[in-house]
């Protein structure tokens, strides 16, 4: 965690397209270097794409009010 004033705005936009899209991040909290969207990885019996490897979680977290403040998802 780091405190919110040293995020920009575009920071703040990007943390909340992330948080939607279940993108992974760096642990530096308020520069948001997000990594690419996710790639399903390519079966070896098939040489396709795995159907189940969607990059969203099977349990995926509750949007509380304390969860989205963590991600900065909304001002606190």
């Amino acid at each position: 965690m780091a405190p919110a004033n040293l995020m920009t705005e575009k920071d703040k936009v990007d943390r909340k397209q992330a948080f939607a899209e279940f993108w992974g991040s760096t642990h530096v909290p308020y520069e948001c270097h997000f990594r690419r969207v996710h790639e399903a990885k390519i079966r070896c019996e098939t040489g396709r794409p795995c159907p189940l490897d969607t990059g969203i979680p099977r349990a995926p977290r509750k949007a509380t009010d304390e969860v989205l403040r963590l991600a900065g998802v909304v001002a606190y």
